[in-house]
């Protein structure tokens, strides 16, 4: 009933003012209140998320001369991010950060030659993996539905290598000396040598879409991670003879994230804002008469 008076009301209102000029509103023959709808807008707010997600994580290192490495299932990833979706230039409604905290993991994993039989190995060892607290950066391009969201995401991150093992190669198996680096290969299984770097950066980026039912939203992401720090120094085998490996690794999550402010329609914070202006400002509300 309220509807329908309102709409009443809004046409009487666009007749009266026309009713004086040479020109007058009609409403058409056969014109019915119960046909007239009303279409609302879908505007997505400046508004923030925090979310947990977990997931796992496929680990591989590029390395320089070439090796033959395969991607292999290196345990749980795990993900705390808050995100801020926003408008670029103030009105491009598609955009947005993350910045968080990620525990993941990264390695390496020889394969066999299928002609030669041989599996390739680094000083001694034909398998590692490790553990990786990150911290990434990624802005985002989106975009939104009612109830669900594409998201693109590029950035750089930047973490900290911990708690390696690693599996000692077959030809060396009863091995007891050192090899060309100078140690044993059984006394570095599970510790960290001073040829290696701890510290990694690079670039993260990958594809992602959301689930909406405000104020919770489930999100399913696909990240790839391509390191800029070497597993080891360049030079710790030759000072001519450089060599490299780059982590590059795929992780999948899954997770929660809930909404910190309102997603759509008008916040507490403006609605109060309106009511202030309507009592002590009404100046500020005032309509526009038209000159006759």
């Amino acid at each position: 009933m309220m509807k329908r008076l309102s709409v009443l009301l809004l046409l009487l209102g666009l007749a009266l003012p026309a009713a004086a000029q040479p020109d007058s509103l009609s409403v058409p023959k056969g014109l019915q209140l119960d046909t007239v709808q009303i279409k609302r807008d879908f505007v997505v707010n400046d508004y923030s998320t925090i979310g947990f997600e977990g997931g796992a994580v496929l680990s591989n290192i590029l390395f320089n001369p070439p090796k033959d490495t395969k991607f292999f299932l290196n345990g749980p990833a795990f993900n705390l991010m808050f995100t801020h979706y926003s408008k670029l230039f103030g009105y491009m409604p598609y955009f947005g950060f993350q910045i968080g905290f990620a525990y993941t993991g990264g390695g390496y994993m020889f394969k066999m030659d299928k002609e030669t039989k041989i599996t390739p190995s680094l000083d001694g060892y034909k398998a590692a993996r490790w553990k990786v607290a990150e911290m990434p950066f990624l802005m985002l391009f989106r975009v939104d539905a009612p109830h669900f969201r594409i998201m693109a995401k590029a950035g750089i991150y930047a973490g900290y290598r911990w708690d390696i093992r690693r599996t000692v190669h077959d030809s060396y198996a009863d091995y007891e000396g050192v090899v060309i680096t100078g140690f044993s290969v059984h006394d570095y299984t599970d510790k960290w040598r001073d040829i290696d770097n701890r510290y990694d950066y690079g670039l993260e980026g990958g594809l992602g879409f959301a689930f909406v039912f405000d104020p919770f939203e489930f999100h399913v992401n696909a990240l790839l991670k391509y390191g800029w720090s070497s597993l080891y120094q360049p030079d710790y085998a030759s000072p001519y003879y450089y060599r490299f490996a780059y982590p590059f690794d795929v992780m999948i999550t899954a997770g929660i994230h809930f909404q910190l402010s309102r997603r759509t329609g008008k916040s507490k914070a403006q609605l109060r804002r309106e009511a202030y202006d309507a009592v002590y400002n009404p100046s500020a509300n005032e309509e526009i008469v038209p000159v006759q």
